[in-house]
């Protein structure tokens, strides 16, 4: 059986996911980067870039069916870009 509140909003629950499990790599990060970045503090920049996209939804209350914005769902999906580009870079 499925338990429709944990997936009624799905793609809210794994953007508020993403920006927790993101938030904490980046304080525990400390010993690795990708190659083409040349320190540390380049890599978390772009680590916070994708936990600033997917913290819209976070910063967007649902109220009176309020729906995301257009400027909402690009930032959202650029999240999801990165994401995408640097996913196997998640490990320290």
């Amino acid at each position: 059986m499925c338990d429709l509140d944990k997936i009624y909003d799905l793609d809210r629950l794994i953007c508020v996911f993403l920006v927790n499990k993101l938030t904490e790599f980046k304080q525990y990060n400390t010993n690795s980067h990708p190659i083409k970045f040349n320190n540390i503090e380049e890599w978390h920049r772009v680590v916070q870039e994708m936990i600033d996209c997917f913290s819209v939804y976070e910063q967007v209350e649902i109220v009176e069916n309020r729906c995301l914005e257009n400027e909402d769902i690009n930032k959202i999906r650029h999240g999801f870009e990165l994401l995408k580009l640097y996913i196997f870079d998640l490990w320290d």
